[in-house]
């Protein structure tokens, strides 16, 4: 049996949720949890219960309400986990391992994380994550709803915020300013008297480069506590002050053997270098970002404004999953899909270019000129070159003042592109039917329900999601759909994300003017909640977000408005069954994330499904995401069978090429729906088969996803022939035949690599790639010259385009 405090009361036996009768009761258990073995006085419950006047019977209340909970908190089989409310003088007392409350576990890993924070920052900050993800609200919530107000609850949310403030030390001292920058400003909006929290959202501001809001944030918390307490900041923070006025050398990240680190940090190339040292040829995005100054200006002005932009791009290049790898002049250089490789770079490096033009246009830099250029670059141990390097260089001084320029493969890559044909809904029949099952089990049941849709990139995710749109339009269950979409090319994607689920639970379209929007959201909220203080509370924290495109477009979120949504959709769930979509969350920033979770996790009980769709970095990056619990199902998609493969290309081709073509091609692609359209839509345009950059980028993400060395086995396997062995591959790279062995069955059980249906030769298993496109991949990856064991690797003929022209 497991007791949840830190959010509203939650009693859990196995599977199932342990039922309590009334608010005095669950205010009893509450307090008793509090103070777990501990043997509290009736007179302390009784004061808990009515802190200003106790009825006459107020003491035998407290006892009807200990003797419920014995009969609630009996032992149904195994009672080893089950706790005991014993009669102790003068009161009672409750018996249970600590492990099994969560208050519990949640100051263990404080007390650990602390411990951790001066010599191992790394595990600190993991451990303090831990504990403060424990937390799905304000510590009995439900509770506090009713009007209770305990000296413990306000300790409580102290601990909590400070070990928030104890994991953003933890991170800001491993350079990830840019990473908790937005929790700190949340936090901070909750808390502005805390002078530690202070303190760290301005070193995270100064670290990014946004020194002037670093002190306007100060200048805030200055004011609040002369106005509010009649104090002025300890030392402390107006030391860090005048540091930041300074530039003083202390504000530099801290390097790991004591020294510092510039707060703007160099590459250190080999960041960048593939498996073992060797040189690859890979498709980049590469952004140049140059703020001219005039030809007057004094140097040192310009020195100060370029370490300002500098320091502007690496945290927001960093942010988006790229690297800055040089300057030229005033050009600062960065490039997305390098060290990793990921199927959005282009569309990484355009969001990150916007970002920074609005970021460095705020802070009124003159004659800002970006450019972003897509192509093949060879990345090695020291370098990164390339055509693609040199144009987004060269194209700068051409660029307008104020603008992003695209080259023509970034424009296409980031372009919505159409499907070549009508695509038939194949092999994900099963997928459909678990989707209409939880529908009906959430309705039924009124409880909330998350299903996460995981998927490789192109897996048929959304697809699946429209067929099951559609189907809700035939179905009795009276659901209503909401699907929230994250923009392609902002940053906006947390405030974005609410103003859409506002406007759609109210019905604003895009057209609607600001007056329009508001009249829709007020019919709406008083339609809910009728007229009075709570429909106008809703209404205030709602209107911001509700003209977010017309009228208020500098509202970042958060705020009252995040809590009156959860109330609306609460309230609109309640109403009639809703299910609000979700789609690419793998692309949330941490604050939509939260969000999100808590949306299921704090409403109550209404029949709300969220469905969100994700690739599988979403729980590698969130643990514990979606961890199968009862409010909670994760679906993986499988790829597509070849024979449904073969009727998705025979859809689009038209009757371009043989049957037997087809089906060859369709075994190649590894069941993978988008892989069919770009060969389609390649074939269409002239009937050349190269390898589409879509794919390759796709590919390539998951070949990076390996350990160096498995990714270097599978580098020299692919110059083989058809089939992998052991003995060959080591003879190719120099390596051991049974480190070699070891590699290829890990290859294997991540689907890189299949067991071929032959036998043994020679006491060695035999392999394939699967599918064969991941060799395409890789060997499109090696450099043509200059590279040991070139005799080996150019000894069999490359198979990309060929291997299928030849079919």
């Amino acid at each position: 049996m497991r007791f949840n405090v830190l959010g509203a009361l939650e009693v859990v036996s196995g599977r199932s949720t342990v039922s309590l009768k009334g608010m005095r009761q669950r205010a009893v258990l509450g307090f008793l949890l509090l103070h777990a073995n501990e043997a509290v006085p009736l007179s302390r419950l009784v004061k808990a219960l009515w802190p200003d006047e106790v009825p006459a019977s107020g003491r035998k209340m407290v006892q009807n309400a200990v003797s419920g909970l014995r009969f609630a908190l009996a032992p149904k089989k195994d009672s080893s986990s089950f706790p005991v409310l014993l009669t102790r003088s003068p009161g009672y007392v409750l018996r249970i391992d600590p492990v099994h409350i969560d208050l519990f576990r949640f100051q263990e890993f404080a007390n650990i994380g602390r411990a951790a924070l001066e010599n191992d920052p790394d595990r600190a900050a993991r451990v303090l994550r831990e504990a403060a993800a424990l937390w799905r609200g304000p510590a009995l919530a439900d509770l506090v709803e009713a009007g209770v107000a305990w000296p413990e609850l306000e300790q409580l949310e102290d601990a909590r915020v400070s070990v928030m403030e104890d994991r953003f030390e933890a991170e800001l001292s491993t350079g990830k300013h840019a990473e908790v920058l937005g929790e700190l400003e949340a936090l901070f909006e909750a808390e502005p008297h805390r002078e530690r929290l202070c303190g760290q959202l301005m070193t995270a501001l100064y670290r990014c480069g946004r020194h002037v809001e670093a002190l306007q944030v100060y200048r805030r918390t200055r004011s609040a506590l002369i106005e509010g307490l009649g104090l002025e900041p300890g030392r402390e923070l107006r030391d860090l002050e005048q540091a930041i006025l300074v530039h003083d050398v202390a504000l530099r990240l801290p390097a790991r053997d004591g020294g510092t680190a510039s707060a703007v940090p160099k590459l250190v190339l080999a960041e960048m270098r593939p498996a073992e040292n060797m040189a690859e040829r890979r498709l980049v995005s590469v952004l140049a970002v140059a703020a001219v100054q005039r030809a007057d200006a004094d140097p040192e002005d310009v020195g100060r404004a370029s370490l300002d932009v500098t320091a502007a791009v690496h945290a927001e290049v960093e942010r988006a999953g790229g690297v800055v790898f040089g300057s030229a002049g005033s050009i600062v250089l960065a490039a997305f899909g390098v060290p990793r490789t990921h199927c959005d770079d282009p569309a990484r490096a355009v969001r990150t270019a916007l970002a920074i033009k609005d970021r460095l246009t705020r802070e009124r830099r003159a004659d800002l000129r970006i450019a972003v250029t897509t192509g093949e670059a060879l990345v090695g141990n020291q370098s990164l070159v390339g055509a693609v390097v040199d144009t987004g260089v060269l194209r700068i001084s051409a660029v307008r003042g104020g603008s992003v320029w695209m080259c023509d493969a970034t424009a296409e890559a980031v372009r919505e592109q159409p499907v070549p044909g009508a695509l038939p809904f194949l092999d994900r029949e099963h997928d459909l039917d678990q989707l209409r099952g939880v529908l009906s089990r959430t309705v039924r049941s009124r409880r909330p329900h998350l299903v996460t849709v995981l998927g490789e990139a192109g897996m048929g995710k959304d697809r699946l999601i429209g067929e099951f749109a559609r189907s809700l339009a035939s179905a009795d269950v009276g659901a209503r759909l909401l699907t929230v979409e994250l923009p392609r090319l902002s940053e906006q994607g947390f405030p974005h994300a609410l103003a859409q689920l506002v406007r759609g639970c109210a019905g604003i379209v895009g057209t609607d003017s600001v007056v329009q929007a508001r009249t829709k959201l007020v019919a709406t909220v008083r339609e809910l909640v009728g007229a009075g203080g709570l429909a106008d509370r809703m209404i205030d924290g709602l209107l911001a977000p509700a003209v977010f495109h017309t009228g208020t477009p500098t509202w970042a979120g958060g705020g009252e408005s995040v809590a009156m949504l959860r109330r609306l959709v609460r309230e609109l769930a309640a109403h009639a069954p809703l299910v609000v979509v979700m789609p690419d969350l793998h692309r949330a920033d941490d604050r939509l994330l939260d969000f999100v979770s808590g949306l299921v996790r704090d409403v109550g009980s209404v029949p709300l499904l969220v469905i969100a769709t994700a690739r599988p970095e979403l729980p590698q990056r969130r643990p514990g995401w979606s961890d199968g619990g009862r409010d909670s199902t994760t679906m993986t998609l499988a790829p597509l069978s070849d024979e449904a493969m073969t009727t998705v290309l025979d859809s689009m081709l038209d009757g371009r090429w043989t049957p037997e073509r087809r089906a060859a091609l369709a075994v190649r692609l590894g069941g993978n729906p988008l892989f069919a359209i770009e060969y389609a839509r390649a074939i269409r345009n002239g009937g050349e088969v190269a390898l589409p950059s879509v794919v390759r980028r796709t590919v390539a993400a998951r070949v990076d996803t390996l350990p160096p060395a498995d990714k270097a086995v599978l580098r020299d396997a692919a110059v083989l022939g058809d089939t992998v062995r052991a003995s060959g591959v080591a003879e190719v790279g120099g390596r051991g035949a049974d480190e070699v062995a070891l590699s290829l069955e890990r290859l294997e059980r991540q689907e890189f690599l299949r067991r071929a249906r032959t036998r043994a030769i020679n006491g060695e298993l035999v392999y394939v790639f699967s599918p064969e496109l991941v060799r395409d991949v890789v060997r499109a990856q090696l450099p043509k010259a200059g590279q040991p064991h070139q005799q080996h690797r150019h000894r069999p003929a490359t198979r990309t385009a060929e291997a299928v022209a030849a079919v």
